[in-house]
């Protein structure tokens, strides 16, 4: 069976903290058999459209991390217990969909 977990990320050019948890997703996404790649959609910003989409979360600033139906805004972003635990709830979720 394969769980297809979709993470939208909105992210800035130049945003350090964006970096920081791109760098934290790559390392994280492993331990639940999960590719960066294949797991995370990269949305910048500078690009209108995403930037009404975020404006549309009452979002002030990114990076701002999607998964499911709940988000995280802010200094929770950068939170790796807090990041392991919505992508873990999430895959758990799936799951069950798929029982």
């Amino acid at each position: 069976m394969v769980i297809s977990l979709k993470i939208k990320l909105y992210t800035q050019e130049g945003c350090v903290n964006c970096a920081r948890v791109k760098a934290i997703l790559r390392r994280m996404l492993p331990e639940f058999n999960l590719a960066y790649s294949a797991t995370v959609s990269e949305l910048d910003i500078s690009d209108s459209e995403v930037l009404a989409e975020l404006m549309m979360m009452d979002a002030s600033s990114v990076p701002v991390i999607v998964l499911g139906s709940s988000s995280l805004i802010g200094p929770p972003v950068l939170d790796q217990t807090r990041l392991r635990g919505l992508i873990g709830t999430n895959l758990e979720a799936l799951k069950q969909e798929t029982v």
